[in-house]
């Protein structure tokens, strides 16, 4: 009788998983960036949520002049879905064209973004909720 082996299975998945493309292995950087690229949509997702639940339920102002004027015309939540899929439009671009991002400084700059984006969604959240 065998002993079971957790790793055993574990390592045998993971090679199955990894070894017929090894794309995942020859090219960490795309997927690096693929990941920054989709962190990045899923923080404008995340934005545009917070960002209408507190304007609509909280006494919070907007300070995007573009938002601002949006709104007026079309009212808020068809201005921050129009805005929003502008930009995931514009993110899904970029996903499908991060194969040509060859240098460390893209991948920075998509890290340094994914960070500072992180940190607007954050501070609005805690803004909305403090409220």
């Amino acid at each position: 009788m065998q002993s079971f082996s957790f790793c055993k299975i574990v390592n045998a998945t993971a090679v199955r998983l990894l070894e017929p493309n090894r794309y995942w292995l020859a090219q960490p950087k795309h997927v690096v960036n693929a990941l920054l690229i989709v962190f990045f949509g899923l923080l404008h997702i995340a934005d545009g949520l917070v960002t209408y639940l507190g304007l609509s339920f909280a006494a919070v102002d907007e300070v995007n002049p573009l938002l601002n004027y949006f709104a007026g015309l079309w009212g808020l939540g068809l201005a921050i879905t129009l805005l929003k899929l502008a930009i995931l439009f514009a993110i899904a671009y970029i996903f499908l064209g991060r194969d040509t991002i060859k240098s460390r400084w893209g991948t920075a700059t998509l890290a340094w973004a994914d960070t500072f984006y992180s940190w607007v969604v954050t501070n609005n959240f805690v803004l909305v909720m403090g409220t």
